[in-house]
């Protein structure tokens, strides 16, 4: 929504919930189980260059994750398996 000036405020970002997508050929959808939010997101949410650009208003924040696979058209992943960001 906005960039924050000090602490993250709750208006300063927002949830959106949508409806799961069909995995493509060669494509897994995961369960996020766990999403890790260090002091890095902080600074990305700065309009200042860093080590990585920073996040622009509307874009999804990064972040490592660790998740659960649901649904595969992938050989590479079996329902049930973990997967790491």
């Amino acid at each position: 929504r906005r960039r924050p000036d000090g602490l993250v405020d709750p208006d300063d970002t927002e949830l959106v919930a949508v409806p799961a997508p069909e995995p493509a050929d060669g494509e897994a959808l995961v369960r996020t189980t766990y999403v890790g939010m260090d002091a890095a997101v902080r600074a990305w949410l700065d309009d200042q260059p860093g080590y990585l650009p920073p996040v622009q208003l509307g874009e999804v924040i990064r972040a490592a994750g660790i998740g659960e696979v649901i649904e595969t058209r992938c050989d590479a992943y079996a329902v049930g398996d973990i997967v790491t960001t």
